[in-house]
């Protein structure tokens, strides 16, 4: 079982004759290649009206207790708020720019994220109203929280799934 958990760690990593053999996954990666890896999406939480204190920036990067307690504002205070694990576990939270009405919703674009090297890719896909479509006339300010296991990564950078725009980044704090 250790052997099998040490081919999981080092894929991409490992030499003909290593772990895994000439015929296992990675078999003939190049040593200190940085090769790209999977990352599950644990949860994901998506909110037209923002729950998050004011963030100084679009993405924020939330990976202990005090710092989620400090920034979360009422998304700290629900159920799955309060049911994370840290250290095991990292909240990333992208907000939208405040937005003419409730039709507007943001979402992570599939169920993993691409890690290459210690950053972490996210894909956003935003929803907007139908055209012609009503939808109600109230500011909001639209966000998704994703959560994540630790490890591995110590920066984040969300990107608009549709264009490949960066929109923001976070890193990881001391």
């Amino acid at each position: 079982m250790a052997g099998v958990a040490a081919a999981v760690v080092l894929t991409g990593c490992e030499t003909p004759g290593s772990i895994g053999g000439a015929g296992g996954a990675g078999a003939g990666a190049k040593v200190g290649r940085t090769e790209n890896t999977t990352v599950p999406v644990t949860a994901q939480y998506p909110y037209r009206q923002c729950p998050l204190n004011e963030p100084s920036s679009p993405v924020s990067l939330f990976s202990n207790a005090q710092s989620w307690r400090q920034g979360a504002g009422a998304a700290g205070d629900t159920g799955w708020g309060r049911a994370l694990r840290w250290p095991q576990q990292r909240v990333v939270a992208y907000v939208m720019d405040t937005q003419p009405t409730l039709g507007y919703q943001v979402s992570v674009a599939g169920t993993t994220l691409t890690r290459r090297g210690d950053t972490l890719v996210m894909p956003v896909k935003v929803t907007r109203p139908a055209p012609g479509g009503y939808a109600a006339t109230a500011l909001s300010r639209p966000c998704v929280f994703a959560v994540l296991p630790a490890g591995g990564w110590q920066s984040v950078e969300v990107r608009d799934a549709e264009s490949g725009n960066v929109l923001g980044q976070a890193t990881v704090s001391p």
